[in-house]
């Protein structure tokens, strides 16, 4: 199945776009009064009647289509739909400044600076629309820590380290739908597994099952985590030892169970640096660190906010061990 394939671009100079983003639900404004979320973890792109009705009195009337549309929803619920949208949605100008306090604010401009054309949707069922993975997929997707804005881009921007290689799923019924399913190659607590890049996680960074928190050997904290499919118990480990690509360092994971995929990470949480997610081009890049005389790439200072150096030192070895493992199998 395919979805996404007549997408053009006005002015087609990087970045395409950049827009301010809600952290606490990754909402992106793209002109005042027309919100998406970013996730994903859903296949398909999805709009609501009232979206497509504020489009409609801007001037960008969707078109309406027969289309076999298979594939998980924002909420995690695979449906097929044959009802599919296309539609042009401008994008607007906006100014990012900060306060005395060092709070950042972004103001319409009023100005729209790009549109992107036919873009499909289904229709939503979430009372959200949402950017799914079929259309973030099409770009370099570039999360500024600072501004708390998302840039796209059609090529990478100079300035950025790969970190780390995006596996693609090879699974049969994964191939029938829409969008792909991305993975990054984690080492959590001495085991290695593949995470489902998922950025509708909210208030975890990295998701692992419950029969998983036997690894810690610490005191794990209860609490509750939060996603479109409800609220569900679990532990949170605040020190777990993780290792990817070449960065090692301490960082808290959550544990707990729920019928979406059961290791996955929402990166965008995770680091305190700008980072870029090449879909197709399989890679998570950051920027280095500005205010730093070193290269903050390298295995002994880590990028993951939180991080105690002295504990990636420990880590080396068993990170260079790791990489043998994985080139002997």
């Amino acid at each position: 199945m395919s979805s996404q394939t007549s997408l053009a671009i006005d002015n087609p100079d990087d970045p395409i776009c950049t827009i301010p983003v809600s952290v606490s639900q990754l909402m992106v404004e793209i002109v005042p009064g027309l919100k998406f979320k970013i996730d994903t973890g859903s296949d398909v792109s999805t709009i609501t009647a009232a979206d497509l009705a504020l489009l409609d009195s801007l001037g960008y009337k969707a078109s309406e289509s027969f289309y076999i549309s298979p594939g998980r929803d924002g909420r995690g619920d695979t449906r097929v739909e044959t009802q599919r949208y296309t539609v042009s949605i401008p994008i607007g100008e906006y100014s990012f400044t900060t306060d005395s306090l060092g709070t950042m604010t972004a103001l319409p401009t009023g100005r729209i600076v790009n549109i992107i054309r036919n873009i499909d949707f289904v229709p939503s069922h979430t009372e959200m629309s949402v950017l799914g993975i079929d259309f973030l997929e099409q770009f370099k997707m570039e999360f500024n820590y600072n501004d708390k804005s998302l840039s796209l881009y059609r090529q990478l921007p100079e300035g950025y380290q790969k970190i780390t290689d995006i596996t693609t799923s090879s699974s049969p019924i994964d191939k029938i739908m829409l969008g792909n399913r991305y993975y990054l190659t984690i080492k959590a607590e001495r085991k290695r597994n593949n995470y489902f890049i998922d950025t509708g996680i909210r208030n975890a960074r990295i998701k692992l099952p419950a029969r998983e928190s036997s690894r810690s050997h610490r005191n794990l904290a209860d609490t509750v985590i939060i996603s479109a499919r409800g609220q569900f118990p679990g532990k949170i480990d605040n020190n777990a030892w993780l290792i990817f690509g070449d960065r090692a360092g301490s960082y808290q994971v959550c544990y707990y169970d729920n019928d979406e995929e059961e290791y996955a990470i929402n990166p965008l949480n995770l680091f305190d640096q700008d980072i870029i997610l090449d879909f197709k081009g399989n890679a998570l890049l950051l920027r280095p660190y500005s205010d730093y005389g070193h290269n903050r790439h390298s295995v002994s200072l880590s990028s993951i906010k939180g991080v105690s150096p002295q504990l990636v030192d420990g880590l080396i070895k068993e990170m260079e061990a790791g990489r043998r493992d994985a080139d002997n199998n």
